[in-house]
């Protein structure tokens, strides 16, 4: 298993993966060329925004592309990929956006092309149901194909896995995983 070398906090995102600002509130133009990869998938995704449109590739940071490809091999490999396409489990919602996370006055993590969105309509952001509870319905294979390679999701949010820490109450993360990443044994 290929899991994350060092999972940062929201503090140290410009030191460990580059400053996708120009300035403050413009993109880099550069940054994607300089920090990013194109990488092919094991299987094909639909555009969540565009379902009939597939893709085989996506663009992710380069200091965490073998964790993502060996986290969607895995994904492929659990029940095979005509179980991921007939369930519809293959629903990318997108890498990269230069964007302030929905109500807040900081950068998503998108903007740094360290998270990946899986299935948005199995885990919609800050959807809740009849009953209160956050609408979640990512597979747990698909999420701990992430989890155990370090990356961080969250309970309202659970089709968003990141590269980063995150010190929110609604972080769901392996913290063995996480504490052996960043050296603590």
């Amino acid at each position: 298993m290929i899991c994350l070398e060092y999972v940062p906090t929201y503090d140290e995102l410009n030191n460990y993966y580059g400053d996708p600002d120009f300035e403050p509130g413009e993109p880099d133009p550069s940054f994607m060329a300089e920090h990013s990869i194109r990488i092919a998938l094991p299987f094909g995704m639909k555009l969540s925004w565009k379902p009939k449109v597939h893709t085989l590739y996506i663009r992710i940071h380069r200091r965490i592309a073998e964790a993502v490809k060996d986290a969607l091999q895995e994904i492929k490999d659990y029940k095979g990929p005509s179980y991921v396409m007939d369930k519809g489990y293959n629903y990318f919602g997108g890498t990269y956006s230069y964007r302030l996370t929905r109500g807040g006055d900081v950068l998503t993590t998108h903007a740094w092309c360290v998270a990946i969105d899986m299935n948005p309509h199995l885990a919609p952001y800050r959807r809740k149901d009849n009953e209160g509870n956050w609408i979640n319905r990512q597979p747990e294979f698909i999420t701990n194909a992430f989890l155990k390679r370090g990356f961080v999701t969250f309970v309202h949010d659970g089709m968003h896995f990141q590269a980063v820490m995150s010190l929110s109450k609604s972080a769901v993360y392996y913290g063995d995983v996480i504490g052996k990443i960043n050296g603590g044994g």
